[in-house]
């Protein structure tokens, strides 16, 4: 528990310098639509329904043409790419596995 002052200022129990005001402290806003939306094109990527690059184009389409929208874009695009990655990635080790069961299951028994 963190001690109130009669100011109602909070401090902290390791003794350091940094306060927290009950004032100050900022409720964080829910995502905007367009951002929900924005998210929702990446989920449905990430569960296979779309592909990257048909992610993208529905982002480049929703996203205003300005430097907030930019950045935006580029986030999104961060993630999708990761997405792709861990996709790959997954795929590789299926194939690898498959190769492995196969190379084991033609090698002679041995007695």
């Amino acid at each position: 528990m963190v001690p109130k002052t009669t100011s109602g200022k909070l401090h902290l129990l390791d003794n350091s310098h940094a306060q927290l005001h009950s004032t100050d402290i900022d409720m964080v806003d829910p995502p905007s639509e367009l951002a929900q939306s924005c998210l929702a094109i990446i989920e449905q990527c990430h569960e296979g329904h779309i592909s990257l690059a048909q992610a993208t184009v529905q982002l480049v389409d929703l996203l205003p043409d300005d430097d907030a929208g930019n950045k935006a874009y580029g986030s999104y695009l961060d993630q999708l790419t990761e997405i792709d990655h861990e996709r790959a990635l997954a795929s590789s080790r299926g194939l690898n596995m498959n190769n492995t069961i196969i190379s084991l299951g033609s090698q002679p028994v041995r007695d």
